[in-house]
């Protein structure tokens, strides 16, 4: 995989600044060429605004045809996903 499709989310995942991140990684699907990852391993802290940016980046890449997957998806957002039944992950 080309580090060219790779987007690495950094600190918070939380209300306060999802709305920026969802700009930023919905800018960069769209951009993006065949398969995107999106690197979590540097998030810091999450709530459940973090679960609703993975479901839209997903959501987006359905729609624009585009593969999106997710590395390094801190537990709390796991247990969410788990907890709410979405097999996002």
């Amino acid at each position: 995989m080309d580090n060219a499709n790779t987007l690495q989310l950094a600190g918070p995942l939380t209300f306060d600044v999802i709305e920026a991140r969802r700009q930023t990684a919905e800018s960069f699907i769209k951009g993006a060429e065949g398969e995107v990852v999106i690197d979590l391993s540097s998030v810091e802290r999450v709530d459940s605004s973090a679960l609703s940016l993975c479901l839209c980046c997903s959501r987006l890449g359905q729609v624009s045809g585009k593969t999106v997957t997710f590395q390094h998806i801190p537990e709390d957002i796991l247990a969410m996903s788990k907890l709410v039944g979405l097999a996002l992950f």
